[in-house]
């Protein structure tokens, strides 16, 4: 089995699989729930964690059909 490597901030590396396999930008995913782009960056980056609507809207918004 092939070994995928991460960066160690799992939620972080799934945000940007899915905005990838949607054709997306950070801040467009966070113009879409209503946060900065700085926000979904800081996110991304693991620099802060998202509350539970936040996460709740970002999963829905990367993974919600168009």
């Amino acid at each position: 089995m092939p070994r995928i490597e991460t960066s160690g901030n799992i939620l972080g590396d799934t945000i940007r699989q899915s905005l990838k396999l949607r054709g997306m930008k950070a801040y467009e995913l966070g113009e879409q729930i209503g946060l900065s782009s700085t926000s979904i960056t800081k996110i991304m980056n693991g620099v802060s964690r998202p509350r539970q609507y936040a996460f709740t809207q970002m999963w829905d918004g990367t993974w919600r059909k168009r």
